[in-house]
């Protein structure tokens, strides 16, 4: 009889869980890594454009939708977001779960939980809060190795430029 016995069968299952198991983290580091550039390069937009807005204007915006950039591409909605207290500053949410805004000290995105990206706008450093373990390994690989506790929180932020 031609076939498989079920030892085999097994084996080969168990090989591939193991592959599996292998490649399940670091397809996540890759996604997260991912998510992380897109976003430093919307706050590096957001800070830019926030900088020819003051230079206008004499003041920093309180709503993305005044900056002269199309930041429209891929958001689903304006509204208030957590990155900033303030009520009347208006950020973005994009369909991958981040959003976006400008504040009177300076851009930021967050994306669900695994971190926060923030550029002040008397600085040219972005730095970078990363909440879970695999974001934590994510900002480390893409830090020039500079990390400083935050001042008002007891975070630790990595300089992602």
């Amino acid at each position: 009889m031609k076939g498989f016995t079920l030892i085999e069968l097994l084996v080969v299952v168990l090989i591939i869980g193991i592959l599996a198991a292998v490649a399940l983290p670091q397809y996540e580091k890759a996604v997260l890594k991912s998510r992380l550039t897109q976003n430093i390069i919307r706050v590096k937009a957001l800070h830019q454009a926030a900088q020819t807005y003051y230079m206008a204007n004499g003041t920093y915006p309180l709503d993305v939708r005044d900056l002269d950039i199309d930041i429209t591409a891929g958001a689903i909605a304006f509204k208030k977001t957590s990155i900033s207290v303030d009520p009347s500053h208006i950020g973005v949410y994009f369909k991958d779960g981040s959003t976006c805004a400008v504040t009177s000290s300076g851009a930021a995105c967050s994306d669900k939980g695994n971190f926060y990206l923030v550029q002040l706008y008397k600085e040219q450093t972005l730095w970078a809060r990363c909440d879970t373990p695999t974001a934590v390994a994510v900002c480390k690989s893409m830090s020039n190795g500079k990390s400083h506790q935050g001042t008002t929180d007891n975070h630790t932020y990595y300089d992602i430029l």
